[in-house]
């Protein structure tokens, strides 16, 4: 049996569900942060002081949601991530994407970033399409790349 269907469709919604819960939890994010912009934030350590700390929402920490922060000298952000179950099978798909919030130098919040609105209504279909466009498109390029042997794309 071909499960290619069924994967793309879990991994259609893995996609489409951390993209949406990334997208709420950035406007959320963002506006916490923006009036401590020039603060100081942070412990030698890097975990937020005590103080920020019932600032943040509480963050979800379940099985087909996940929500941990990116630890980075340079950057303030979070990581979503997300799993679906693939119909039909004994496995599942990952998937996760990281928001930016700002920037940090040290342990200051140098600047708060605009929100990002990243895609959430994709479908199986519409990818499918998408892949059998790039294959075609690829084909035209292949076979321009083989019409130029024995020469290549550049002279060396």
């Amino acid at each position: 049996m071909d499960e290619r269907p069924a994967r793309l469709a879990a991994r259609v919604k893995a996609i489409n569900a951390a993209h949406a819960y990334a997208n709420e939890l950035h406007r959320t994010l963002i506006e916490i942060f923006r009036p401590l912009v020039g603060v100081k934030l942070f412990k030698v350590d890097g975990s937020f002081l005590a103080k920020y700390v019932p600032l943040l929402p509480e963050f979800p920490n379940r099985h087909n949601l996940m929500v941990y922060r990116h630890r980075s000298d340079y950057s303030l952000a979070w990581t979503v991530k997300t799993y679906e179950q693939v119909v039909g099978a004994s496995h599942c798909l990952y998937y996760e994407t990281t928001i930016y919030i700002g920037d940090v130098s040290g342990v200051t919040l140098k600047n708060v970033n605009d929100p990002c609105d990243m895609k959430a209504d994709y479908t199986a279909a519409d990818i499918a399409a998408k892949r059998e466009a790039y294959k075609a498109a690829k084909k035209v390029a292949d076979d321009a790349l083989s019409a130029l042997y024995p020469f290549d794309e550049y002279d060396r």
